[in-house]
């Protein structure tokens, strides 16, 4: 067989590859050794390019020459800024609920109304929703008459004494001067001895005394009697002030123990029937000729089935009281013992307050058509005639004992008639001065603190009625409602939005925050409004952190303007992802590079200069950056040339399987052949 040959260019002839081969030198022995080793070297060379061709089938890195890139030190504008990645949110927004209404009160009781849907646009001071009014109108009617009635006594203290009471004081004074000298005169004549005529004289004067006793008895009988009805009003109005509140806080109790009821569906049932209860009471009651007996039969019960049958024997109206009954018995006392307690509290309420409110109107009427509440000199002076009277009787029969008897005693009991007959005038004399002076300054400061109590009571009164309906603080789009008719008063809520008043919520970094300040103008990019670039400014930065896993970020508050845009409205809605991009410095016309110029080294910052064909390492100073190019303060001049960094090595996709043009075995490149062996 013929040994392979092979042609290398730039000879003449062929050359065996196995030439060298131990068993093949024989054979060579006719070419010399300089053909051999020249077969040799031809068989080396093959064997390297055989090995790259392998390399670049396999995809195996090459080394390959760095193609040098450049960039020119030129003067651009570096502008500086901060993205603000954040959402909308409404800037004006409100929670409106009757537990936190406009007027500042919390207001119990139960929606009677809603006036709105979410999405309803709605101006300032439109209703919104309403609660059931009934018993705060009792409870301003109440505090009503109240005032009027501080606010009479009052009026009356200030005009001070009536001329019928300074008349009642001056004769007073009289009488209590005709008693002393009748005291003396009656000393004076057992003294001397009395005469018959004496004895006739002072049996008279007991008559009379007696005769006087009596009328100053009625007067003061019934100047306590005006006092009495004014105190009697004042009892029943705190009475009716009770069973208002009680009717509020029993129609609370009657809805939370319901709703607390062991199955929603039976806890209905009982509220509704306890409320159709309470409406029939309410009906009934409310005739003239029914509310006192409601009255009397509400204070006396003790359970609610006992006082709707003892309201259906005792009262009589249009409608029959056996089914609400029956209903009430059947279905109330399944919702539970809370239930129950609360609507016998409720239908008591209810019963007794008609009488009341009908019996404090009549006793105010009463006392003003009278001539008025008596003051306390009035009654002070009634009081002080009788006991007047009741002196001069005293004495009188003192007098008659002592002409009768004859004896010392008597002498001594006319002494003491004398002194206290002299002690009366002296308080006689003293009351009328006071009438005469006019009230007391801390007596009126007492009144007037009366009246501002009433006054303030009336206020509160007006305030919960007010607050039972709730109304738009703005202009704006109602959100969502979660109130329901029915329900308790706290229960829900109507959340009110100012769609014209619009927010960015977005965070900072604590590397940039220090670099922000409020009253920044910022642009406004939104994801949902693709092309629309608005004009913002920076409202407020958090002073806190909020850290999470360790970073730190500050929440950013940024002010959107209303109505912005080419046709003066933008359509955001809270929840819109947006962007604030902040302008924080602005280098024009300044010495630049690329970013990617520069390298560290330690505590320097480098570029490589190109010089002619070499190029060398200077440190530069840089200053303000976009990102992308950055400010040369010191190193370089216009113009310099720097060498950008590049990759110097590439890798060739691999292949799968056996090349077309042929290749080395699957094990890898022929013993011997690998490159630089």
């Amino acid at each position: 067989m013929r040994s392979p040959t092979m042609r290398v260019p730039g000879f003449g002839s062929s050359v065996n590859p196995t030439a060298n081969w131990p068993g093949a030198r024989a054979a060579a022995g006719a070419f010399g050794w300089r053909r051999a080793l020249i077969g040799l070297l031809v068989l080396g060379g093959s064997s390297v390019a055989g090995y790259q061709v392998y390399q670049r089938t396999l995809g195996v890195p090459i080394a390959a020459p760095a193609a040098s890139q450049s960039a020119t030190a030129a003067r651009r504008s570096i502008v500086e800024r901060v993205s603000l990645p954040g959402s909308v949110a409404a800037a004006r927004q409100s929670k409106l609920s009757f537990a936190a209404s406009g007027n500042g009160v919390s207001v119990s009781g139960t929606v009677k109304g809603i006036s709105v849907r979410t999405g309803d646009a709605v101006k300032t001071g439109q209703e919104l929703a309403r609660l059931d009014t009934t018993s705060l109108e009792f409870a301003a009617q109440s505090s009503q008459a109240a005032l009027t009635i501080a606010r009479i006594k009052f009026a009356q203290l200030i005009a001070g004494a009536l001329p019928p009471d300074v008349a009642s004081a001056t004769q007073a004074v009289v009488s209590a001067q005709a008693s002393v000298a009748r005291a003396e005169g009656d000393l004076q004549s057992l003294r001397d001895g009395g005469s018959a005529a004496d004895r006739a004289t002072v049996r008279q004067s007991v008559l009379a005394a007696q005769n006087a006793l009596t009328t100053a008895q009625q007067a003061l009988d019934t100047i306590q009697a005006r006092a009495a009805r004014d105190v009697e009003a004042g009892n029943l109005q705190q009475t009716l002030d009770t069973m208002n509140r009680q009717l509020v806080s029993a129609k609370s109790e009657l809805e939370a123990a319901a709703g607390a009821s062991s199955g929603s569906n039976v806890g209905s049932m009982a509220l509704s029937s306890a409320r159709d209860a309470a409406d029939l009471v309410r009906e009934r009651c409310s005739a003239l000729s029914s509310r006192d007996r409601c009255a009397e039969i509400a204070v006396a019960a003790t359970d609610g089935a006992s006082l709707l049958a003892a309201l259906d024997r005792g009262t009589e109206g249009p409608r029959g009281m056996a089914g609400i009954i029956a209903n009430f018995n059947a279905i109330v006392p399944s919702a539970g013992a809370a239930t129950e307690r609360a609507a016998f509290r409720l239908i008591q309420a209810t019963a007794a307050t008609p009488s009341l409110a009908a019996r404090v109107n009549a006793l105010v009427f009463a006392v003003g058509s009278g001539g008025g509440i008596p003051s306390a000199d009035a009654l002070a002076n009634a009081a002080r005639a009788l006991d007047g009277a009741l002196a001069t009787l005293t004495a009188a029969r003192a007098r008659q004992d002592a002409l009768v008897a004859g004896q010392p005693a008597g002498e001594q009991n006319l002494i003491s008639a004398v002194d206290t007959a002299r002690a009366g005038l002296v308080t006689a004399i003293a009351r009328r001065d006071d009438l005469l002076d006019g009230p007391l300054p801390t007596d009126i400061q007492l009144q007037q603190q009366s009246v501002l109590q009433a006054e303030l009571s009336l206020r509160r009164a007006q305030n919960d009625l007010a607050g039972a309906v709730l109304v738009a603080p703005f202009d704006g789009l109602v959100g969502p409602v979660t109130m329901t008719v029915g329900e308790p008063s706290g229960a829900g809520s109507i959340i009110l939005v100012d769609p014209l008043s619009m927010q960015l919520n977005a965070a900072v970094q604590e590397a940039d925050v220090v670099r922000l300040r409020p009253g920044q103008s910022v642009n406004l990019t939104f994801d949902a409004l693709a092309g629309t670039t608005l004009q913002g400014r920076l409202f407020s930065i958090s002073p806190s952190a909020d850290v999470v896993q360790g970073v730190s970020s500050y929440a950013v508050v940024v002010e959107i303007p209303a109505r912005t845009g080419a046709a003066g409205r933008v359509d955001l809605r809270t929840g819109m992802a947006g962007t604030a991009v902040v302008e924080i410095s602005r280098r024009d016309n300044t010495l630049a590079l690329p970013v990617r110029a520069l390298k560290r080294q330690g505590r320097d910052q480098i570029v490589e200069v190109q010089v002619g064909a070499a190029t060398e390492t200077r440190i530069v100073k840089i200053g303000a950056t976009d990102g992308t190019f950055t400010e040369v303060t010191d190193g370089l001049k216009e113009g310099d040339v720097v060498v950008l960094p590049t990759a110097t090595t590439t890798t060739r996709p691999a292949t799968t399987g056996a090349s077309s043009a042929g290749g080395p075995p699957a094990g890898g490149p022929p013993p011997g052949g690998g490159p630089g062996r």
